[in-house]
């Protein structure tokens, strides 16, 4: 099977946390790398405790510490079990909470987020964006 290069640009972020953040990636590694060419499937990364799908188009559009701070978010989901928490939440909501603590934690950290914060999903708007507000520091996924 020939990687590609999105597929490489990946495997290259997991090695580079393996060896600047080994937690991240040490878990990074564990997770099964799956390339979604359908945006209606996966537009950016997604993770399912087993899995880290990605969109090349995505990707391909990060420098190389954003995707390295792209993958350690994905794992992050992983780490913080937030499959397993989730329970009977609404899953865009749960998943919009997780994002709010991992995004703080990731940047306490020193990590470089792709796109620019938000403290909120810009509605219309087609420019991406992570969420981040400060008044979340300290508070759990719950």
């Amino acid at each position: 099977m020939a990687l590609t290069r999105a597929n490489l640009a990946v495997t290259r972020a997991r090695t580079v946390l393996l060896v600047s953040n080994p937690f991240y990636g040490a878990l990074a590694l564990q997770l099964h790398l799956i390339e979604v060419a359908d945006p209606r499937v996966c537009a950016t990364m997604a993770v399912d405790g087993k899995n880290m799908w990605y969109h090349p188009p995505c990707v391909l559009s990060f420098k190389e510490d954003e995707l390295v701070a792209a993958v350690a978010h994905e794992v992050s989901h992983c780490s913080y079990q937030h499959m397993t928490r989730r329970g009977h939440r609404h899953p865009l909501l749960w998943n919009m909470a997780g994002d709010y603590v991992i995004n703080q934690d990731l940047t306490e950290a020193g990590f470089k987020l792709p796109w620019k914060p938000s403290y909120k999903v810009p509605k219309g708007s087609k420019e991406p964006c992570h969420l981040f507000d400060p008044k979340y520091k300290g508070m759990s996924t719950e």
